[in-house]
């Protein structure tokens, strides 16, 4: 994970839009299988990941929350329910 965050921080610099768009894709693949395996099954170990993993994308999001925040202003039209300026 070290060098995924090092990657997007010179991402962030060089190519704005990517960066948000792999935020975006990480927060939305965590939350998604997140809520797939609570959905799909009740046994003690599934329930334990999903919970790791809405956790993980929760971090994710704060990790990068200045970043998203300064990205949304400059550009309004962002549609991705978690991050949009709804």
């Amino acid at each position: 994970m070290v060098s995924l965050k090092a990657n997007l921080d010179l991402l962030k610099e060089h190519n704005p839009d990517r960066a948000y768009e792999l935020i975006e894709e990480a927060h939305q693949l965590w939350t998604t299988r997140s809520n797939d395996l609570l959905e799909l099954f009740d046994d003690k170990e599934n329930i334990d990941e999903a919970f790791d993993l809405k956790w993980r994308a929760y971090e994710w999001a704060l990790d990068n929350q200045q970043f998203i925040q300064q990205y949304k202003k400059e550009h309004p039209e962002i549609t991705y329910r978690y991050f949009s300026n709804e």
